[in-house]
């Protein structure tokens, strides 16, 4: 299995903190990560996209070492089989196409994210994860399943331990739970509660000879 992501995804990767258009982007992003590598699958980095990263700011070795940590990421660019892709895709509506976007966006970027989208294409990539609206959409055209940061579930992986935390380890209806250890009289009772039945039995005693 392969998917491709975009810079509006990736940026969380390596500033957890990035604005986003919804609530804990980065553990998302993390988790949407930690899936595809327990699946085996590869995620494709276009070129155009790390370009886009990169121009954040940090030292390009950064960014290059960071995906390198990540065994699942594959950086793939936009060679002779993504052009030809693209230009398929495209054809003879391109005027067209250009002039009905040139409304919403910068002719320049339209043709920034189709390259994105046609590396992802030409790599049997079968879904693309993006917050850009206009990748997704030219995803869609292509044949490609398209999914936002907002589509992407919150792992509930925190939820879990918070809960295991607050079990209680001497409850009756865990299975494996084991019983708060306290001190012991020979009764078998707590130390306070065999000195109190003490004293009551003596109570007793001296009620009954009086």
């Amino acid at each position: 299995m392969k998917v491709a992501i975009d810079a509006s995804v990736l940026i969380f990767i390596f500033n957890p903190k990035a604005p986003a258009s919804v609530d804990r982007a980065s553990e998302r992003v993390s988790g949407l990560v930690e899936t595809l590598s327990r699946k085996k699958a590869k995620i494709i980095i276009p070129t155009p996209a790390l370009a886009e990263i990169m121009m954040a700011g940090r030292a390009i070795s950064e960014y290059i070492e960071g995906v390198r940590q990540f065994s699942c990421f594959q950086v793939r660019a936009f060679d002779e089989r993504a052009a030809i892709e693209l230009a398929a895709r495209l054809g003879n509506h391109q005027k067209k196409n250009r002039r009905r976007f040139k409304k919403v966006a910068a002719w320049n970027k339209i043709k920034f994210d189709r390259q994105i989208v046609a590396v992802a294409k030409s790599q049997g990539a079968q879904a693309v994860y993006s917050d850009d609206i206009h990748v997704r959409k030219f995803a869609l055209e292509c044949g490609m399943d398209a999914h936002k940061l907002g589509d992407l579930p919150i792992p509930p992986k925190q939820e879990r331990l918070r809960f295991e935390k607050d079990e209680e380890p001497n409850n009756p209806q865990t299975p494996n739970a084991k019983p708060v250890v306290l001190q012991r009289g020979d009764s078998g009772h707590s130390q306070g509660q065999a000195r109190t039945e003490t004293e009551e039995k003596a109570k007793g005693k001296e009620a009954g000879e009086i």
